[in-house]
């Protein structure tokens, strides 16, 4: 249990309450706050609520609490509340600010809400929306708690009369049963983390799965590959083993076929060579003969040439003596015979021609004669020459010579494609070795096949967190509809605290002559709240229609016994009545004060009146009053 001392309250420019007042709120005993209506006693327990909470009793918008403006003098530096509270044994400064032109601690006050721990400024430090919790959290009481516990008035009268499922928001807060309905949040948010996780999870798991497929077809793609690969090497080196195989049998045949022709060759060497002498002898003959055969062609041609040169002779000396009987004995220009002697010379010219021709005629025919005798005994020569020579034995070894051509051609031919088929060969085995050597497609299955398997394990875990989670949001589910629901803990929670609020309502209402008492229904689902109210015959009735003074009595005796509940957890120091006799009589104010006496043993209690006929032994007066609109007091 927290003990809270309300130590002051400092008020500036709030309502009517216009110039810099401090008012001491620890006093002990029963203090009576006098005035008429307007003066301010309630605007200062006003400006206390709103201080700590930010709200107003009267509900009004915050730009009407700061004094009117034609209130205000010219010294108006607008509107700070600040209250001085110690909890145990830290001290505590709440300053809240409208406008406010002056400074706080050197500060300026604008329109801040200020938190002060041990002259500490710790609003500076918490964020603007956490600085009201801060606050609830010191005091242990949030503004409706404060409301139904601290600061009691007539709108108890609305207390009671209000709807279940008002008295469970104002019990939640009395009660601090808050935290059940924290703890439903904080299930509710635990049960979306649950569902957001449980849909992040099934998405990651429908991914996964996704990928697996994905990857397993891969996976199957690359090992059709590899297959294709390795039957495509295979069918290749196959079909280069098999060329191989045929390529040497190849080789076989030719180096054999070689060497039965190289065998050949030799033979035929050797036979060229024994037929070599008898066959140089036939060649020599040969040659004599191509000798004889030039020879007589040459005296051939030489009879022809000579024949030739008599004819032609014959034909220039026939000419010759046609010209001498043609000579003409006179001048073709005049006709006139010429002389004897030139015409004698004329004749005698081609006579020595025509003579001269002769003895070319003469001398070539004896030429002829001679040539035709040594063309004769040039062909017997010849036959001759012709009848010693042997053609079988030069046409044996020219057959020889051809065939040992045609061999060596074939050898050649032969050698060719051994080199060939050798080379051929050496093709093949080295396609072979490079078809075996070649490296399959650079395909990771490794890693495909981990990563299938890592993902199988994380869908497994996620199908073991599913589970998990699916059991988590089932249990949350229970809890948020029915566990934290108003039929669940806190019903428990209220109905057991219901029980001290009760015992605490008999020892004030058994003074008054009524008793009120607070239960919930848990038979049924809803767990409603009742209140019953008993008249001194102990007879029920409903509020309504008990007298004024009767609910009074009802109002007061329910307010100290929620104030004595609200004390188990943080004992505050004062309590407020606030205009809480309309309807008593005499015997009832008494009644009243005798209870406020008992209640105000170790604390501090402000009654709220406007009436100076209300007055009682051992009470303290506090007078406020207004001087030019400005509350005083006294």
């Amino acid at each position: 249990m927290k003990n809270i001392t309300f130590n002051n309250i400092r008020v500036e420019g709030f309502g009517s309450f216009i110039t810099d007042r401090t008012f001491q709120l620890q006093r002990d005993g029963i203090h009576i706050l006098r005035g008429f209506n307007g003066a301010g006693k309630t605007t200062l327990f006003n400006a206390l609520f709103w201080g700590l909470y930010g709200e107003n009793l009267k509900g009004v918008v915050q730009s009407k609490l700061p004094t009117l403006k034609k209130y205000r003098t010219k010294e108006w530096r607008g509107t700070r509340v600040a209250i001085s509270i110690t909890v145990d044994d830290k001290k505590y400064l709440i300053v809240r600010h409208i406008s406010f032109t002056g400074t706080t601690s050197k500060m300026e006050g604008g329109s801040k809400l200020m938190i002060f721990e041990s002259g500490q400024l710790l609003s500076d430090e918490l964020h603007k929306s956490d600085m009201q919790s801060y606050i609830n959290e010191i005091l242990g009481l949030d503004s409706k708690a404060f409301l139904s516990s601290i600061l009691f008035g007539q709108r108890m009268k609305r207390f009671i009369e209000a709807s279940p499922a008002e008295k469970r928001t104002i019990f939640e807060s009395i009660f601090e049963a808050d935290f059940v309905e924290l703890a439903k949040e904080n299930a509710k948010g635990y049960m979306t983390d649950l569902e957001s996780e449980y849909t992040s999870n099934k998405i990651k798991s429908d991914n996964n799965t996704n990928r697996i497929e994905t990857l397993i077809s891969q996976e199957s793609k690359y090992k059709e590959l590899l297959k294709s690969f390795e039957d495509s090497r295979k069918e290749r080196i196959e079909g280069k083993q098999n060329s191989l195989k045929s390529e040497k049998s190849n080789l076989r045949k030719l180096e054999k076929e070689l060497e039965e022709f190289l065998d050949s060759q030799k033979d035929l060497q050797e036979s060229i060579e024994k037929k070599k002498l008898e066959v140089n002898n036939q060649t020599e003959l040969q040659e004599k003969i191509r000798i004889k055969e030039r020879e007589l062609d040459t005296i051939s041609n030489n009879i022809n040439s000579t024949i030739k040169e008599i004819k032609t002779a014959r034909n220039r000396m026939d000419g010759y003596e046609l010209e001498i009987t043609t000579v003409k004995e006179t001048c073709p220009s005049c006709t006139q015979p010429l002389p004897k002697e030139k015409i004698e010379t004329v004749k005698k010219s081609i006579q020595s021609k025509i003579d001269s021709e002769r003895e070319v005629i003469v001398e070539q025919e004896k030429n002829e004669k001679t040539l035709s005798k040594n063309l004769d005994l040039c062909k017997k020569e010849i036959e001759k020459l012709k009848s010693k020579l042997d053609t079988k034995v030069l046409q044996e070894f020219k057959n020889c010579e051809n065939e040992l051509s045609d061999i060596n051609s074939d050898i050649k031919v032969i050698n060719a494609n051994v080199e060939n088929s050798k080379k051929t060969i050496k093709n093949l085995e080295s396609d072979i070795e490079s078809i075996e050597n070649e490296n399959p497609p650079k395909l990771d299955l490794k890693s495909i096949e981990k990563e299938i398997k890592d993902l199988k394990s994380a869908n497994k875990e996620f199908e073991n967190r599913q589970e998990f989670l699916l059991q988590e949001k089932e249990d949350t589910d229970w809890w948020i509809k029915k566990g934290f629901g108003s039929g669940g803990l806190k019903s428990f929670i209220f109905n057991a605290m219901l029980n001290l609020l009760n015992k605490s309502i008999v020892k004030y209402a058994s003074r008054l002559g009524f008793l009120v008492q607070f239960s919930i229904d848990m038979e049924k689902a809803s767990k409603p709240f009742l209140t019953k109210c008993f008249n001194a015959d102990k007879v029920e009735l409903d509020y309504e229609e008990f007298s004024g003074g009767e609910k009074a009595r009802i109002d007061i005796a329910t307010a100290f016994a929620i104030h004595d509940v609200v004390s188990t957890n943080s004992n505050i120091n004062i309590l407020i009545m606030d205009e809480i006799f309309e309807g008593l009589d005499e015997s009832g104010i008494e009644d009243a004060f005798d209870l406020m006496r008992l209640k105000a043993e170790g604390k501090t209690l402000y009654v709220i009146t406007h009436s100076k006929n209300i007055d009682s032994l051992n009470c303290k007066h506090i007078d406020l009053i207004k001087e030019n609109n400005n509350t005083l007091i006294d």
